[in-house]
C-alpha cells in the first residue's frame, strides 16, 4: 500500500484498511513509496498496475475495487 495501516498515503490505501479494521482481520502492511523496485516487482508478480494490493495467505485478491466489492457480498 501508499503508505502504512497507521498512516496511509492515499484514499484507496486508507479504504482498504478501514475495510480490515471494520472486519476486525489481523493484517500487515508494506509501505510501497519507500522501495521503487519493489514497486514494481509487485506490479508484475500480480499483473495488477495499482495499489494497494491485498494478499491473503500469500495469493493476490486485488486492490481496492475488490476489496470494496466485496463488502456487498457481506
Amino acid at each position: 500500500m501508499k503508505g502504512t495501516r497507521d498512516f496511509p498515503q492515499c484514499g484507496f490505501s486508507n479504504t482498504v484498511v478501514q475495510i480490515l479494521n471494520s472486519l476486525n482481520v489481523p493484517f500487515e502492511t508494506l509501505n510501497i513509496l519507500e522501495n521503487e523496485l519493489l514497486r514494481q516487482a509487485l506490479k508484475e508478480y500480480s499483473n495488477w498496475p495499482t495499489f494497494p494490493q491485498l494478499y491473503i495467505d500469500g495469493e493476490f485478491f486485488g486492490g481496492c475495487d475488490i476489496t470494496v466489492g466485496i463488502l456487498w457480498l457481506i
